[in-house]
């Protein structure tokens, strides 16, 4: 088989090629998919993730303190998970105050629902981004986002956070592997 092209990049990155054939799996390219995997899933998937979250538990909260239009609030949430200007435990501020002047709550009963909402989200989203988006920056996708956006029109959304996987897997490719726990002579 010629050893260029797409199609030879196709197969070399098959995972089911070293197992078809009986070759031993290729180092290289497992630490190149596991890479791939892996800043996709955080560009892509844990912000997904993350909106629905704190989306549905926004939603919960300012329900069980009769907000009214929490959708919006619940909306909000969702596009400040996307687009990182600032935290989304911040919405609870313009919830207790119209739970306050609007709604005509006590006082203590506002107070409540800002803590309780401030902190139920800020620790649901830093645990979320501890776990799962350790290795993209936030507004490093929400600069994606925008730049892929103005260069690439609406098709941008998907193009620019495509570029940031493909350029995080590089740096991570050019990290040197991780040494074997159990065979310190094999590399992952």
């Amino acid at each position: 088989m010629k050893k260029d092209g797409v199609q030879y990049a196709v197969m070399y990155l098959d995972p089911a090629r070293g197992r078809e054939e009986g070759v031993e799996e290729d180092t290289k390219r497992v630490q190149i998919l596991k890479s791939l995997v892996k800043s996709i899933r955080g560009v892509f998937l844990s912000p997904i993730k993350i909106s629905v979250t704190l989306s549905t538990v926004s939603w919960v909260i300012l329900d069980i303190f009769d907000v009214r239009y929490r959708y919006i609030y619940s909306f909000f949430v969702t596009t400040l998970t996307f687009i990182p200007i600032f935290s989304p435990s911040i919405l609870g501020i313009p919830a207790a105050l119209y739970l306050y002047f609007a709604q005509e709550a006590d006082w203590r009963i506002a107070g409540l629902c800002f803590v309780s909402y401030y902190f139920i989200t800020s620790k649901i989203f830093t645990d979320i981004y501890s776990n799962e988006l350790s290795t993209v920056n936030p507004f490093l996708l929400f600069l994606s986002l925008v730049n892929g956006l103005y260069v690439f029109d609406i098709t941008g959304f998907v193009y620019g956070p495509m570029l940031i996987c493909l350029i995080h897997a590089t740096i991570d490719l050019m990290k040197p592997p991780k040494k074997n726990k159990r065979n310190p002579d094999k590399n992952y």
